[in-house]
């Protein structure tokens, strides 16, 4: 309808129309901060203050993915140490993820790498915060884009893909 409109005009040869949609977004029910765990692991040390003082591990959160970064990617005794520890957290099927990506994996599978050493894959329902301090899950708040009742940051494949269609003289046939 909008292309016959433009045809109407006697303009289809001088316009240009692009049809752009969002992927939008998934509902959330739950935050959670694993740096709270990494913290009482001993990944993180915070000063008095409640800040970092110092870190071998940290998550910081995509809405419903987050990243893990080790001080020293390089360190195979530590990368060692924090996938055994988000396996055991995995396995306990409670701290919102279903799945633990290599950066390696992340790249080759999707597309998606990195100074990071691991992805997290959320559970369809969980988000993740970057707190440092309990509680472990936290309400849901639009303060934040990740922390509300829903937000990005999941594998594509999980909802409708976004479309573009696109109709004008200038493009180029495929």
């Amino acid at each position: 309808m909008l292309w016959s409109a433009v045809e109407e005009t006697g303009q289809a040869q001088h316009t240009d129309i692009f049809w752009v949609s969002d992927h939008g977004q998934r509902d959330v029910r739950r935050n959670i901060s694993l740096n709270v765990l990494f913290a009482e692991n001993g990944f993180i040390r915070l000063a008095q203050d409640g800040s970092v003082a110092s870190w071998d591990a940290y998550c910081l959160s995509n809405g419903m993915s987050a990243v893990v970064f080790l001080r020293d990617k390089e360190n195979l005794s530590l990368q060692k140490k924090v996938f055994s520890f988000l396996e055991k957290l995995q396995a306990e099927e409670v701290y919102g993820f279903t799945r633990i990506y290599t950066e390696e994996e992340s790249r080759r599978e999707e597309h998606f790498g990195g100074s990071f050493s691991f992805v997290l894959e959320t559970d369809g329902y969980t988000s993740f915060g970057d707190y440092l301090d309990r509680p472990l899950v936290r309400d849901l708040s639009n303060e934040d884009y990740r922390f509300g009742a829903a937000t990005h940051g999941y594998l594509p494949n999980t909802v409708p893909q976004p479309i573009l269609l696109a109709k004008d003289p200038s493009i180029r046939k495929m």
